[in-house]
């Protein structure tokens, strides 16, 4: 049960990691950390981090979508295998030790925090396509959705 002071510093964690990811992306770098540092079990704080995640990204997509910088139905073979990594990824962190869960997920923090750190302009550039449409959103829509259901933070920024 969280105590009342905890609610201002989720607001103000929230408040933050929506600037961050309005901007770049990663803000679960900071609500995850956060959830964590309250005692909230690993898969417990996992989950309502990427529930939160998931309300940003769908607005996010929304957004492009009516402003026409993207069609919806192009993306619906990406949204499926992305759809079921993610199922997997769930399910498999599911199973995973909660005692491992507390001393990896710092790691890949530090991890990903870092690769965000040297990698400001990720995505910034246009790259030409090194592999087919439909091959694209299989492959990695089923690796970034793994990466999405077992962990999370930094997926906006990939």
């Amino acid at each position: 049960m969280l105590e009342l002071w905890n609610w201002p510093l989720l607001f103000a964690a929230g408040l933050a990691a929506g600037f961050v990811d309005a901007i770049a992306g990663g803000g679960g770098l900071i609500t995850l950390p956060a959830l964590l540092g309250l005692g909230i079990s690993p898969h417990l704080a996992l989950g309502t981090n990427k529930l939160q995640g998931t309300f940003g990204s769908a607005s996010a997509t929304w957004h492009y979508a009516e402003a026409g910088t993207m069609q919806l139905r192009d993306c619906l073979l990406g949204f499926v295998f992305t759809f079921v990594g993610s199922v997997i990824g769930a399910l498999v962190v599911q199973r995973v030790d909660p005692e491992l869960l507390r001393k990896v997920i710092p790691l890949l923090l530090a991890v990903i925090a870092v690769f965000v750190w040297l990698k400001p302009k990720l995505g910034d550039t246009d790259l030409h396509p090194r592999m087919n449409r439909r091959s694209f959103d299989i492959l990695l829509g089923l690796g970034l959705g793994f990466y999405v259901g077992f962990f999370g933070p930094g997926t906006g920024t990939f």
